[in-house]
């Protein structure tokens, strides 16, 4: 069957004609496989692209909005017993995971993680095994503190879908930042996966920073926990956690 491929709700369905088995992994020992026995792509309002994919198995219909995994009630259980965690709804897959498909034939499939120079300008490409069609791309020339940063999509070779960006912002590379953060200062940062709030799925975020403290002056560390939509265009909620503050 070969090595496994990622999947996103955005892979032409001419490609999909090809997949025979679904590969979903979570957290720890968490893994469910499924024999694929149709696809089909429907439009929905709301959704991350305008259209999510269902992919019918013995099991039931599980649809891909993006590389969000929602189900019928039908398959909960078959979820919870696996060890994934399944949301109040028992509609939805929360934390990470990912989705991988097993294709009788595959072409054009894979991943690419450069860092370069060429004409005074660094760039560097992050691709992410969660997400193999994101990159985040960011371009800093020589001699400069000026960076420019963008993500787009990463469709497999040949498709004849459009290359987007997204995100796009610049900043200055300082020492110093926006209320002291800087590179530094960054302890971690963190992609949780899936998440719920309510009945309203998002995307889960942790940023754990060192702040000084203000009663002894030493440096503590300051978590920010941030969702956001599934299409990452409207924040949903932020929580944050430090020593002198609390929560």
């Amino acid at each position: 069957m070969g090595t496994p491929q990622g999947l996103n709700s955005e892979i032409d369905v001419e490609a999909l004609l090809e997949l025979k088995y679904l590969l979903i992994n979570g957290t720890g020992r968490a893994q469910l496989g499924l024999m694929v026995q149709g696809v089909a792509r429907v439009p929905q309002e709301g959704s991350v692209y305008g259209t999510v994919l269902h992919i019918v198995t013995a099991a039931g219909t599980i649809t891909l909005d993006g590389t969000i995994v929602t189900f019928s009630t039908t398959i909960a259980n078959i979820f919870a017993e696996a060890g994934f965690r399944v949301s109040s709804t028992r509609r939805a897959l929360l934390g990470s995971y990912a989705v991988l498909g097993f294709f009788n034939t595959v072409k054009g499939f894979g991943s690419l993680e450069t860092t370069y120079a060429y004409g005074g300008y660094i760039r560097v490409m992050y691709d992410f095994a969660l997400h193999p069609f994101w990159r985040k791309i960011e371009v800093l020339a020589d001699n400069s503190t000026a960076v420019s940063q963008w993500q787009e999509n990463v469709w497999p070779e040949g498709s004849t879908n459009e290359v987007k960006t997204y995100f796009c912002r610049s900043y200055e590379k300082a020492s110093t930042g926006i209320a002291g953060f800087n590179a530094s200062s960054v302890i971690s940062y963190t992609y949780g996966g899936i998440d719920a709030i309510g009945d309203t799925l998002a995307r889960r975020f942790e940023l754990v920073v060192s702040q000084p403290s203000r009663k002894d002056g030493k440096s503590e560390a300051l978590r920010i926990d941030y969702w956001d939509s599934p299409d990452g265009n409207m924040p949903l909620k932020f929580e944050f956690q430090h020593p002198d503050i609390g929560e």
